[in-house]
């Protein structure tokens, strides 16, 4: 936790060798007289430490305790769009400036909650989209005519909500093949569905982007990539429900994180 300044008042402290310990820690004395010590704290765990203050004439008695305070007493609400865009309230104790929230799932991915406002006691945070990434490329083997002519995988199952990007390339190809991701209906089908997900003209380089909202089979194909053949790649996304999910709320700052009470 961050530190800040300390006042300690007494009697007897002298003007000088004076030391003042949080723990085991030393910290940094701005002023002090015979009966007045200013420090500045310096950053801590959460947590309750004894303080010590040395002079020349030994220890001063009694040793105090100064508690740092970072942690968390509520989150609301309790359920939110795993597509992100729901409003977090966190309240607790000792949050300031640079306090982040993150949920992480319990695959141990970690999502940021983007912050809208922060009060000592109170943040005020958005959810992000938890939707997963997955890649496809065109270095799969096909077994006539070698790499670059098959996707990979050719196959992918992903949970609703998933994104799927499509890299190609035939720069290693001795000859020159150009890609293009087309919706079709079926795995035979050589026409397009009318406003299914296409990337536009083939290239010989380049990706392309889709989010699989709804549940059920997907296929595509790359019409005629080689002219010389008249090959076309192939490629199925089988999409699967998403199933709820219990995420953690962490509440992170100078990478101490709070308690949860």
């Amino acid at each position: 936790m961050l530190g800040g300044l300390l006042n300690i008042s007494g009697t007897g402290f002298g003007n000088d060798s004076i030391s003042v310990f949080v723990a085991t820690t030393s910290v940094r004395v701005l002023a002090s007289s015979n009966n007045y010590i200013l420090v500045n704290l310096s950053a801590l765990p959460p947590g309750l430490y004894p303080v010590t203050v040395r002079t020349s004439m030994g220890f001063a008695r009694p040793i105090f305790h100064i508690e740092y305070r970072f942690y968390v007493q509520e989150v609301s609400p309790q359920i939110g769009s795993v597509y992100g865009g729901t409003d977090v309230y966190v309240y607790g104790g000792g949050f300031a400036n640079g306090t982040r929230i993150q949920l992480r799932d319990q695959s141990n991915r970690s999502f940021p909650c983007n912050i809208i406002s922060i009060q000592s006691n109170q943040i005020h945070c958005q959810t992000t989209s938890n939707s997963l990434q997955v890649t496809v490329t065109s270095n799969g083997f096909h077994p006539t005519y070698g790499f670059g002519y098959a996707w990979y995988p050719t196959r992918e199952t992903v949970r609703q909500g998933t994104i799927v990007t499509w890299y190609w390339s035939s720069l290693e190809l001795s000859t020159p093949v150009y890609y293009k991701i087309q919706q079709v209906a079926n795995a035979y089908s050589t026409e397009p569905i009318p406003y299914g997900f296409d990337s536009g003209s083939s290239t010989s380089v380049g990706s392309f982007s889709y989010q699989f909202d709804s549940l059920g089979t997907f296929y595509y194909w790359a019409p005629n990539i080689d002219q010389s053949t008249g090959y076309s790649m192939r490629g199925v996304i089988d999409v699967v429900a998403l199933e709820p999910e219990i995420m953690t709320v962490e509440t992170i700052l100078n990478n101490f994180t709070g308690k949860i009470q």
